[in-house]
């Protein structure tokens, strides 16, 4: 339940301000601090909360990601694809907690824990970090002439430039 509402509730509010980096940045604390829990404690009330602020931050991820890159691509074509290679990514997670949950580690599964900490870890600084960019570029972007830039340029060419468009702005 806690999952679900989360679900929604963070695309939902993501969609309506038009942000969708400050939830991804607001998300991996929740996970960080349930993976610490689950690291430092064999207390079963404090592991079992801990599954709730894990469950709290992770289960949004899905949609917001997919959010995040639709928002961020401007052709059919390249969404199509950049929404199929997000979801491939998200998919070796599976790969890899197959391996990282193995049977003889339990019931406290440091490797498995540790794993999941050191990646919501590194999401909460790529996600800092992609957002400092966001905004550093788009203020970069901000002082070009888009007139100039597209002068001479086909209206095939035009929409060949992508990200490259010299009027292209990021959504963070």
């Amino acid at each position: 339940m806690v999952g679900a509402f989360f679900t929604v509730l963070f695309p939902y509010l993501s969609t309506r301000f038009d942000r969708r980096q400050i939830f991804f940045i607001g998300s991996a604390p929740l996970m960080m601090i349930g993976y610490i829990m689950f690291l430092a404690s064999t207390n079963p009330q404090v592991r079992y909360g801990a599954t709730f602020l894990i469950t709290a931050g992770a289960f949004s991820f899905g949609a917001l990601c997919n959010a995040q890159v639709s928002a961020n691509v401007l052709t059919d074509t390249a969404r199509t694809t950049a929404i199929g290679t997000n979801v491939m990514f998200g998919n070796i997670g599976g790969l890899v907690s197959t391996w990282a949950f193995l049977p003889g580690d339990g019931p406290n599964y440091p490797i498995g824990n540790g794993l999941n900490l050191a990646t919501s870890s590194l999401i909460l600084i790529l996600s800092v970090a992609m957002l400092f960019y966001m905004k550093w570029n788009n203020k970069k972007r901000d002082g070009r002439n888009v007139d100039a830039e597209l002068a001479g340029l086909s209206q095939k060419a035009q929409a060949d430039l992508d990200y490259k468009h010299p009027s292209f702005r990021w959504r963070p």
